[in-house]
């Protein structure tokens, strides 16, 4: 009895977790990239942020082909810099298909990289300082 109660509770599990939001934020002739919004967190200047990137022609990683790639990435507003903290590339697109290379970077490892203008990054860090939900004032 005891182990189908859990088996129960166990299959809700998925069931509760916050769905994600994706956000169009850049369409062009290489890449449509989307950030999810309810992934959004700000720690004071830092936002992190999960972001899906769409080939539009099958590009090669890790001497595979990609069509996809998720990556989590912390964006300072103040600083205006950017860090990857993990990356997961997949074969088809919308993040389907085998996982074709990672990386996952601890926080000792993230390099801070200065976000030049009119670069796509750039895009992104703008939309997630901008959209992310403020924390709220200490007592």
């Amino acid at each position: 009895m005891r182990a189908r109660l859990l088996a129960a509770v166990a299959a809700l599990i998925p069931l509760t977790a916050i769905a994600a939001d994706w956000v169009l934020v850049s369409d062009d002739d290489e890449l449509t990239v989307e950030m999810d919004r309810a992934s959004l967190k700000q720690d004071g200047n830092v936002v992190r942020a999960w972001s899906r990137w769409n080939t539009k022609r099958p590009t090669e990683a890790y001497g595979k082909t990609y069509q996809s790639f998720r990556a989590l990435d912390f964006y300072n507003c103040v600083e205006r810099t950017s860090a990857m903290r993990q990356v997961a590339f997949y074969s088809g697109p919308n993040l389907d298909g085998e996982v074709v290379g990672t990386q996952d970077n601890s926080d000792s490892e993230l390099e801070w990289t200065d976000v030049p203008p009119d670069a796509k990054v750039e895009t992104l860090l703008d939309f997630a300082c901008k959209n992310a939900p403020k924390a709220a004032a200490k007592k």
